[in-house]
């Protein structure tokens, strides 16, 4: 099993598996903290951009939605997750 895994990473080259290799032990190390604050501030982000799209359904409600959700995602960065 462990060949077979090996082979998959080396396909794409050896720093690929170095990268994963040191990624996985990040996240072992934070207990998953970051990658929860990840998701939160992607839910926020999508969240706030697909409701504005949602109203002004076009490519400059897209524009808008992104550009506030990104302001959203911000504040909820520094307010609700930073304190």
């Amino acid at each position: 099993m462990i060949k077979s895994a090996r082979f998959i990473f080396n396909s794409f080259g050896e720093n690929t598996y170095v990268i994963g290799a040191v990624g996985i032990g990040a996240a072992l190390a934070s207990a998953g903290v970051g990658e929860l604050s990840n998701f939160v501030l992607g839910a926020v982000f999508v969240g706030t951009a697909s409701a504005v799209y949602k109203k002004i359904h076009s490519r400059k409600g897209a524009l808008v939605g992104s550009l506030i959700g990104a302001v959203v995602m911000r504040f909820t960065d520094i307010f609700l997750l930073d304190p």
